[in-house]
């Protein structure tokens, strides 16, 4: 009966520790896609294997909401790839894509290399939600309105929020197509309403929605606030009492006064020239009830009012508003907003990613708009600071910017424009510093990891196992002590609560190592329209990246205080009439930790270091025709060298005539 007994408890031991690790650790699980059919493209005889189709078969994967994905946590690289859909497999490369977010990923299927188009661990970094949505864009443009201003769209915000991304399959690829800004040039707001109508398409579905909770000044509900404020901006007109028109009890009057912005009725009773005032600016006066929006709301509070529209009257749509505005001879004053429509292609070969922007692809309105700049992949295989590392960036013979050098309370910018400044503009600015003579950057990244494994007793074969990156254990320990990292800030208690139990698993045993990738970038067309910035973000987020961006139109600014008399400081702007009609290609080279490799893997492949980069480079340039490799005939016994230093020297002193050495 003890051994009975004894058997059935380690029975339930072994059942609750199998229960415990398969809630508490992360299962890597790789498995063929039996949905994947197998075809050839284009005229060569690659096979290569697609997921899906354009017209929306194949897997189907149910993305997180928006707002999971800047707060999202990933144990690996591997966790978020699981999230993503397989697009394409062909030479040894592998193509996810995130449908709802346009993020894409690159693998390597032989050393298991990979690449984000932004970083994974974005949910366990520091940085607000705005800093976020910036980190997590393919395509960020910078424009000015037709009052003058310089303004930012970032494709997370302006497209991924508003679902305006659709994804197409390209031979050896993907097209990922970007309509950055708001499509409607209508706002889903009425701003001139009759009161029935409110108060059957508006008022009514609030109230069934909140009840007398509507009226509450002192509520606590942040939802209900924010539909309090709404209804303040509108303000009700009538010619008659509303209390004898609509038979209202001074209950529902008061209510009513105190929810809108303004109740004026009994006019023409009241006050003659306030009638007559009021008729003046709207006819429809002796004719109905109606509500007046906040004739100067700024954007913003158009934007905040048409989310409430949205949210809590669904029947309220495009067809109703035209209805309102008719019936009150409303003439709808808003103006075309700034939208930018471009597409990013992705397309595999043997050599890597090759990405392109088409330039006569991009469309917006130009009567209006002024298009200064986009930038390309501003984030592709960021680094973090959680781990060391380093961007390359093409200044002079090259230089690196050690992410353990790097001062995490300010944000630090290198900026250059490919090939060295135009001299054709006039205004040149900038510290001196090297030329960029090549169109080529990278980052290096070191990245740290825990490998939590249990060992059954009996066997002596692992049982469970998880890898958490290093950024999650540092938040584990870091919440622990009650403090914070330059990483992690103000995530440490989310990180804690998702995997301190993986940390902490009593009888875990850890190995900690770190592996090394990157990759190689080289801008193939475009390049001579193009500036790299190598970004360190500092307190802003957790990343380091080299940013690219282009200007399809250059264009040219003069300060006309420097050349004739002029009142005022002004200067005058001139936009080439030319436009670059070509392509932004970019080619990326995954760069891996050769140390960790297979010899004969590792000997066909770039080491994740400045000098893997340097080879990877050359032999891009050597596959070209640019370069060529000398043989033994052409090597001279005397290779001439030059070598150009900067050194000090040390003036003799002189005293009373002396001379002193």
């Amino acid at each position: 009966m003890k051994n009975f007994n004894k058997k059935i408890s380690m029975l339930l031991a072994v059942l609750m520790l199998i229960s415990a690790i398969s809630v508490m650790f992360t299962v890597q699980v790789f498995a063929d896609d039996s949905e994947n059919t197998t075809g050839t493209t284009g005229s060569d005889n690659t096979e290569e294997t697609t997921t899906g189709s354009s017209d929306g078969s194949g897997d189907t994967i149910v993305p997180p909401d928006s707002s999971d994905y800047i707060n999202q946590l990933y144990a690996t690289p591997e966790e978020k790839i699981a999230t993503m859909r397989l697009a394409i497999e062909k030479d040894g490369y592998q193509l996810y894509v995130d449908d709802t977010s346009g993020e894409v990923a690159l693998v390597n299927t032989v050393t298991g290399e990979k690449l984000f188009t932004n970083p994974y661990d974005i949910g366990a970094s520091t940085g607000s939600d705005s800093t976020k949505y910036e980190v997590l864009s393919q395509i960020i443009v910078e424009f000015t309105d037709t009052m003058g201003q310089t303004k930012t769209f970032t494709s997370y915000e302006e497209a991924v929020l508003r679902e305006q991304i659709a994804v197409e399959y390209i031979k050896n690829g993907i097209r990922v197509e970007y309509t950055i800004g708001r499509e409607q040039a209508k706002t889903l707001v009425p701003r001139l309403i009759s009161y029935e109508r409110f108060m059957e398409m508006i008022w009514n579905p609030l109230y069934e929605e909140f009840g007398d909770e509507l009226y509450n000044i002192n509520t606590v509900r942040t939802d209900v606030t924010k539909v309090q404020k709404f209804l303040t901006y509108y303000i009700l007109y009538a010619k008659e009492s509303l209390k004898e028109t609509y038979g209202m009890s001074n209950e529902e009057y008061k209510k009513l006064s105190d929810n809108l912005g303004g109740v004026y009725d009994d006019l023409y009773s009241s006050s003659a020239n306030t009638y007559l005032g009021i008729k003046e600016d709207y006819k429809i006066i002796d004719s109905m009830e109606f509500l007046v929006f906040k004739p100067n709301a700024s954007d913003a509070e158009i934007a905040s009012c048409e989310e409430i529209i949205l949210m809590y009257c669904p029947d309220y749509t495009y067809e109703e508003l035209e209805y309102d505005h008719s019936i009150t001879d409303y003439v709808s004053q808003d103006e075309n907003p700034p939208v930018f429509r471009m597409a990013l292609e992705y397309t595999i070969g043997a050599d890597g990613l090759s990405v392109r922007l088409p330039a006569n692809g991009i469309r917006f309105n130009e009567s209006l708009y002024t298009l200064e700049s986009i930038k390309i992949l501003p984030y592709m295989g960021a680094g973090n600071n959680a781990y060391s590392g380093y961007n390359f960036y093409p200044d002079g013979s090259g230089a690196l910017f050690e992410y353990d050098d790097m001062d995490y309370s300010i944000t630090q910018t290198v900026t250059g424009k490919v090939y060295g400044t135009d001299y054709a503009y006039h205004k040149i600015s900038g510290a001196y510093q090297e030329t960029i003579s090549y169109p080529a950057f990278g980052i290096v990244e070191k990245t740290k990891y825990h490998h939590y494994y249990v060992t059954d007793v009996d066997t002596g074969e692992i049982s469970a196992e998880a890898t958490l990156a290093g950024i999650l254990v540092d938040g584990v320990k870091a919440n622990e002590k009650g403090e914070t990292t330059v990483s992690t800030k103000g995530k440490e208690a989310a990180i804690a609560g998702k995997y301190s139990s993986i940390v902490n698993y009593p009888g875990a045993e850890e190995k900690v190592y770190e592996k090394k990738h990157g990759f190689l970038a080289i801008i193939e067309q475009g390049d001579a329209l193009t500036s790299l910035t190598t970004y360190h973000a500092g307190p802003l987020s957790a990343y380091n990246t080299v940013m690219m961006s282009v200007t399809p139109r250059p264009k040219d600014s003069y300060n006309l205080q420097d050349s004739i008399s002029v009142g005022s400081d002004s200067e005058w702007t001139v936009v080439s009439d030319r436009k670059y009609t070509g392509s932004y290609s970019i080619k990326y080279i995954l760069l891996s930790d050769t140390e960790s490799l297979d010899k004969d893997v590792a000997a066909d492949t770039y080491d994740a270091s400045w000098f893997g980069m340097a080879v990877a480079y050359r032999d891009y340039l050597t596959k070209l025709g640019v370069i060529s490799q000398l043989t033994d005939d052409k090597v001279l016994d005397s290779i001439p060298l030059y070598i150009e230093t900067l050194a000090l020297l040390k003036p003799p002193k002189r005293y009373f005539l002396f001379l002193l050495r």
